[in-house]
């Protein structure tokens, strides 16, 4: 499928609203079936020794904000704090080690 420049441009930065929306349905699909809500119950007992947490969590996902993830953004994800890897294809035969 082909998509104008413009179109593609956008589908790469969507708005707010639409990640917005995709978070709440990815945190949807994870309570679908009974094994992912058990096995959400379970985590949030042990790692957070609140099992109720998955009834609250989505509630605080979507408090979040454009302008908090801007905010945590431009603090943490400073040149500072990067890694840059860079990968070769490997040559004929050396098995891709250098």
């Amino acid at each position: 499928m082909r998509f104008p420049r413009r179109e593609f441009k956008r589908r790469l930065t969507p708005s707010w609203a639409e990640v917005a929306a995709d978070v709440v349905v990815v945190v949807a699909a994870g309570r679908s079936p009974l094994s992912a809500r058990a096995n959400a119950l379970s985590q949030n007992a042990v790692f957070y020794n609140d099992p109720g947490r998955m009834n609250t969590n989505l509630a605080k996902i979507q408090a979040v904000t454009a302008k908090d993830v801007q905010r945590v953004a431009q603090k943490y994800l400073v040149k500072e704090n990067r890694v840059v890897v860079i990968v070769l294809p490997a040559e004929e035969g050396d098995g891709g080690v250098r």
